[in-house]
Protein backbone atom coordinates (compact mmCIF):
# COMPACT_ATOMS: atom_id res chain seq x y z
CA UNK A 1 0.00 0.00 0.00
CA UNK A 2 2.83 2.50 0.20
CA UNK A 3 4.36 2.32 -2.97
CA UNK A 4 1.32 4.46 -4.65
CA UNK A 5 2.07 7.19 -2.65
CA UNK A 6 5.91 6.71 -3.00
CA UNK A 7 5.45 6.92 -6.76
CA UNK A 8 3.03 9.94 -6.70
CA UNK A 9 5.69 11.94 -4.65
CA UNK A 10 8.58 10.81 -6.70
CA UNK A 11 6.44 12.23 -10.42
CA UNK A 12 5.63 15.23 -8.44
CA UNK A 13 9.29 16.41 -7.55
CA UNK A 14 10.57 15.37 -10.64
CA UNK A 15 7.80 17.72 -12.48
CA UNK A 16 6.40 14.44 -14.64
CA UNK A 17 3.04 12.42 -14.85
CA UNK A 18 2.36 8.86 -13.57
CA UNK A 19 3.48 6.94 -16.38
CA UNK A 20 2.36 3.23 -17.70
CA UNK A 21 5.49 1.67 -16.18
CA UNK A 22 5.47 3.06 -13.15
CA UNK A 23 1.38 1.64 -12.59
CA UNK A 24 2.26 -1.66 -14.15
CA UNK A 25 5.29 -2.29 -11.61
CA UNK A 26 2.39 -1.14 -8.73
CA UNK A 27 0.25 -3.84 -10.45
CA UNK A 28 3.19 -6.33 -10.57
CA UNK A 29 3.30 -6.04 -6.75
CA UNK A 30 0.38 -7.09 -6.23
CA UNK A 31 -1.29 -10.91 -6.13
CA UNK A 32 -2.77 -11.10 -9.90
CA UNK A 33 -1.89 -7.47 -11.05
CA UNK A 34 -0.94 -9.29 -14.41
CA UNK A 35 -4.46 -11.20 -15.20
CA UNK A 36 -5.92 -7.60 -14.82
CA UNK A 37 -3.64 -6.01 -17.09
CA UNK A 38 -4.61 -8.82 -19.60
CA UNK A 39 -8.52 -7.99 -19.51
CA UNK A 40 -9.96 -6.43 -22.61
CA UNK A 41 -11.45 -3.32 -22.11
CA UNK A 42 -15.10 -3.16 -21.43
CA UNK A 43 -17.58 -1.37 -24.00
CA UNK A 44 -17.69 1.94 -21.52
CA UNK A 45 -13.54 2.32 -21.76
CA UNK A 46 -14.07 2.42 -25.40
CA UNK A 47 -16.83 4.77 -26.01
CA UNK A 48 -14.67 6.83 -23.23
CA UNK A 49 -11.65 6.84 -25.18
CA UNK A 50 -13.78 8.22 -28.31
CA UNK A 51 -14.15 11.48 -28.90
CA UNK A 52 -16.94 12.96 -30.97
CA UNK A 53 -16.76 16.05 -30.21
CA UNK A 54 -14.03 16.08 -32.69
CA UNK A 55 -15.95 13.58 -35.21
CA UNK A 56 -18.77 15.98 -34.65
CA UNK A 57 -16.51 18.91 -36.25
CA UNK A 58 -15.24 16.68 -38.88
CA UNK A 59 -18.36 15.45 -39.80
CA UNK A 60 -19.83 19.14 -40.19
CA UNK A 61 -17.09 20.41 -41.87
CA UNK A 62 -16.86 17.62 -44.69
CA UNK A 63 -20.26 19.75 -45.72
CA UNK A 64 -18.89 22.96 -46.44
CA UNK A 65 -15.25 22.42 -46.38
CA UNK A 66 -13.96 19.03 -46.41
CA UNK A 67 -10.52 20.10 -47.42
CA UNK A 68 -10.27 21.68 -43.98
CA UNK A 69 -10.43 18.05 -42.74
CA UNK A 70 -7.50 16.67 -44.09
CA UNK A 71 -5.28 19.54 -43.36
CA UNK A 72 -4.26 17.75 -40.21
CA UNK A 73 -3.73 14.55 -41.85
CA UNK A 74 0.27 14.42 -41.84
CA UNK A 75 0.55 16.48 -38.57
CA UNK A 76 -1.84 13.11 -37.64
CA UNK A 77 0.97 10.91 -38.84
CA UNK A 78 3.45 12.61 -37.17
CA UNK A 79 2.16 12.73 -33.73
CA UNK A 80 -0.02 9.11 -33.95
CA UNK A 81 2.40 7.03 -36.08
CA UNK A 82 -0.60 5.88 -38.51
CA UNK A 83 -2.70 7.82 -41.26
CA UNK A 84 -5.95 6.29 -39.83
CA UNK A 85 -8.38 7.71 -36.98
CA UNK A 86 -7.91 7.10 -33.36
CA UNK A 87 -11.20 5.29 -32.65
CA UNK A 88 -14.28 4.48 -33.82
CA UNK A 89 -16.37 7.88 -32.87
CA UNK A 90 -17.04 8.62 -36.70
CA UNK A 91 -18.32 5.00 -37.80
CA UNK A 92 -20.42 5.36 -34.38
CA UNK A 93 -21.99 8.69 -35.43
CA UNK A 94 -22.55 7.42 -38.69
CA UNK A 95 -24.24 4.50 -38.07
CA UNK A 96 -26.65 5.99 -34.87
CA UNK A 97 -27.64 8.75 -37.60
CA UNK A 98 -28.42 5.93 -40.45
CA UNK A 99 -30.55 4.42 -37.61
CA UNK A 100 -32.57 7.67 -37.28
CA UNK A 101 -32.96 7.86 -41.04
CA UNK A 102 -34.25 4.43 -40.87
CA UNK A 103 -37.43 5.07 -38.40
CA UNK A 104 -38.20 8.28 -39.99
CA UNK A 105 -38.49 6.09 -43.49
CA UNK A 106 -40.34 3.52 -41.29
CA UNK A 107 -43.05 6.10 -40.23
CA UNK A 108 -43.13 7.24 -44.14
CA UNK A 109 -43.91 3.46 -45.20
CA UNK A 110 -45.75 2.40 -42.45
CA UNK A 111 -42.93 -0.12 -42.00
CA UNK A 112 -43.88 -1.11 -38.72
CA UNK A 113 -41.00 -2.15 -35.47
CA UNK A 114 -40.36 -5.02 -37.11
CA UNK A 115 -39.40 -3.59 -40.67
CA UNK A 116 -37.76 -0.57 -39.01
CA UNK A 117 -35.33 -2.70 -37.84
CA UNK A 118 -34.55 -4.41 -40.54
CA UNK A 119 -34.17 -1.49 -42.59
CA UNK A 120 -31.75 -0.03 -39.90
CA UNK A 121 -29.85 -3.01 -40.16
CA UNK A 122 -29.70 -2.79 -43.99
CA UNK A 123 -28.61 0.79 -43.98
CA UNK A 124 -25.86 0.04 -41.46
CA UNK A 125 -24.50 -3.31 -42.16
CA UNK A 126 -24.76 -3.55 -46.09
CA UNK A 127 -25.14 0.13 -47.11
CA UNK A 128 -22.45 1.77 -45.01
CA UNK A 129 -20.31 -1.31 -43.93
CA UNK A 130 -20.73 -4.07 -46.68
CA UNK A 131 -19.80 -1.53 -49.67
CA UNK A 132 -18.13 0.36 -47.65
CA UNK A 133 -15.22 -2.57 -47.24
CA UNK A 134 -15.83 -3.38 -50.73
CA UNK A 135 -14.95 0.15 -51.96
CA UNK A 136 -12.29 0.92 -49.27
CA UNK A 137 -10.21 -2.45 -50.16
CA UNK A 138 -10.34 -2.16 -54.16
CA UNK A 139 -9.01 1.61 -53.30
CA UNK A 140 -6.64 0.42 -50.91
CA UNK A 141 -5.54 -2.64 -53.04
CA UNK A 142 -5.20 0.45 -56.25
CA UNK A 143 -3.74 3.29 -54.48
CA UNK A 144 -0.85 0.80 -52.98
CA UNK A 145 -0.38 -1.06 -56.29
CA UNK A 146 -0.48 1.86 -59.27
CA UNK A 147 -0.75 5.26 -57.07
CA UNK A 148 2.48 4.85 -54.91
CA UNK A 149 5.65 6.67 -55.48
CA UNK A 150 8.61 4.54 -56.44
CA UNK A 151 10.84 3.04 -53.42
CA UNK A 152 14.11 5.84 -54.86
CA UNK A 153 11.46 8.55 -54.87
CA UNK A 154 12.31 11.63 -52.56
CA UNK A 155 9.06 11.72 -50.85
CA UNK A 156 9.05 8.72 -48.88
CA UNK A 157 10.30 5.14 -48.32
CA UNK A 158 10.08 1.91 -46.58
CA UNK A 159 6.46 0.96 -45.25
CA UNK A 160 5.19 4.69 -44.28
CA UNK A 161 4.86 4.97 -48.04
CA UNK A 162 1.98 2.52 -47.91
CA UNK A 163 -1.44 3.39 -47.80
CA UNK A 164 -3.38 2.03 -44.52
CA UNK A 165 -6.62 -0.22 -45.20
CA UNK A 166 -7.88 1.51 -41.82
CA UNK A 167 -7.63 4.96 -43.44
CA UNK A 168 -9.03 3.94 -46.87
CA UNK A 169 -11.77 3.08 -44.76
CA UNK A 170 -11.95 6.45 -42.55
CA UNK A 171 -12.20 8.18 -46.00
CA UNK A 172 -15.36 6.02 -47.63
CA UNK A 173 -16.72 7.04 -43.71
CA UNK A 174 -16.09 10.50 -44.85
CA UNK A 175 -17.35 10.36 -48.18
CA UNK A 176 -20.50 8.87 -47.20
CA UNK A 177 -21.62 11.46 -44.51
CA UNK A 178 -22.95 14.14 -47.03
CA UNK A 179 -24.41 11.07 -49.12
CA UNK A 180 -25.86 9.83 -46.25
CA UNK A 181 -27.90 13.59 -45.35
CA UNK A 182 -28.92 13.77 -49.21
CA UNK A 183 -30.15 10.62 -50.24
CA UNK A 184 -31.12 9.22 -46.89
CA UNK A 185 -32.62 12.22 -45.13
CA UNK A 186 -33.42 15.48 -47.88
CA UNK A 187 -34.94 12.61 -49.99
CA UNK A 188 -37.12 11.34 -46.89
CA UNK A 189 -38.80 14.35 -47.32
CA UNK A 190 -38.34 15.71 -51.28
CA UNK A 191 -39.82 11.48 -51.86
CA UNK A 192 -43.20 13.04 -52.57
CA UNK A 193 -42.13 15.73 -54.97
CA UNK A 194 -39.08 13.78 -56.40
CA UNK A 195 -41.50 10.90 -57.61
CA UNK A 196 -43.80 12.74 -59.31
CA UNK A 197 -44.01 12.19 -63.28
CA UNK A 198 -43.27 15.48 -64.25
CA UNK A 199 -39.77 15.97 -65.94
CA UNK A 200 -38.93 18.80 -63.83
CA UNK A 201 -38.93 16.40 -60.92
CA UNK A 202 -36.88 13.66 -62.53
CA UNK A 203 -34.81 16.88 -63.39
CA UNK A 204 -34.41 17.37 -59.44
CA UNK A 205 -34.46 14.28 -57.99
CA UNK A 206 -32.09 12.88 -60.76
CA UNK A 207 -29.80 15.99 -59.79
CA UNK A 208 -29.58 15.38 -56.44
CA UNK A 209 -28.46 11.81 -57.09
CA UNK A 210 -25.86 13.45 -58.87
CA UNK A 211 -24.51 15.53 -56.34
CA UNK A 212 -24.24 12.91 -53.67
CA UNK A 213 -22.51 10.87 -56.04
CA UNK A 214 -20.07 13.70 -56.92
CA UNK A 215 -19.45 14.48 -53.33
CA UNK A 216 -18.45 10.90 -52.46
CA UNK A 217 -16.09 10.77 -55.07
CA UNK A 218 -14.84 14.25 -54.36
CA UNK A 219 -13.94 13.82 -50.98
CA UNK A 220 -12.77 10.34 -52.00
CA UNK A 221 -10.25 12.11 -53.71
CA UNK A 222 -8.92 14.80 -51.01
CA UNK A 223 -8.54 11.69 -48.76
CA UNK A 224 -5.67 9.84 -51.13
CA UNK A 225 -4.80 13.57 -52.43
CA UNK A 226 -4.00 14.25 -49.22
CA UNK A 227 -1.17 11.07 -48.57
CA UNK A 228 2.25 12.63 -49.97
CA UNK A 229 3.71 9.98 -51.38
CA UNK A 230 0.88 9.36 -53.31
CA UNK A 231 1.02 10.35 -57.05
CA UNK A 232 -1.72 10.29 -60.10
CA UNK A 233 -4.43 10.40 -57.15
CA UNK A 234 -6.84 12.94 -59.96
CA UNK A 235 -7.34 9.13 -61.77
CA UNK A 236 -10.19 8.48 -58.70
CA UNK A 237 -11.92 11.54 -60.22
CA UNK A 238 -12.64 9.73 -63.17
CA UNK A 239 -15.98 7.85 -61.73
CA UNK A 240 -17.37 11.32 -61.76
CA UNK A 241 -17.35 11.68 -65.52
CA UNK A 242 -19.08 8.60 -65.69
CA UNK A 243 -22.01 9.58 -63.27
CA UNK A 244 -22.06 12.56 -65.46
CA UNK A 245 -22.47 10.88 -68.45
CA UNK A 246 -24.94 8.72 -66.65
CA UNK A 247 -27.06 11.50 -65.61
CA UNK A 248 -27.11 13.23 -68.98
CA UNK A 249 -28.62 10.05 -70.49
CA UNK A 250 -31.07 9.77 -67.10
CA UNK A 251 -32.47 13.17 -67.94
CA UNK A 252 -34.22 11.26 -71.15
CA UNK A 253 -36.80 9.62 -69.29
CA UNK A 254 -35.53 7.50 -66.19
CA UNK A 255 -36.31 8.93 -63.26
CA UNK A 256 -33.80 7.45 -60.67
CA UNK A 257 -35.35 8.32 -57.11
CA UNK A 258 -38.63 6.78 -58.03
CA UNK A 259 -36.85 3.86 -59.53
CA UNK A 260 -34.93 3.52 -56.45
CA UNK A 261 -37.17 3.79 -53.72
CA UNK A 262 -39.07 0.78 -55.33
CA UNK A 263 -36.52 -1.23 -55.84
CA UNK A 264 -35.10 -0.52 -52.18
CA UNK A 265 -38.71 -0.80 -50.63
CA UNK A 266 -40.23 -3.28 -52.93
CA UNK A 267 -43.06 -0.79 -53.40
CA UNK A 268 -44.26 2.55 -55.13
CA UNK A 269 -43.46 5.78 -53.67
Amino acid sequence: MAILPVSLASSSQSGTLPTSSSSSSGASSRPFGGRRALRPPSWRALFRRMDFELAAWQLTYLCVAPRRVYRNVYYHKQTKNRWARDDLAVPVLMSLALCVCAALWGIRYSLGWSGTLLLALRMVLLDFLAVGLVISTALWALANALLVHSPHSHSSAGASSRVEWAYAFDVHANGFFPFLLLLYLAQLFLSPLLTRPEWVCLFLGNTLYLIAILQYIYITFLGFNALPFLIRSEVLLLPGLLAIGGYVLSLLGLNVARATLRWYFGLGA
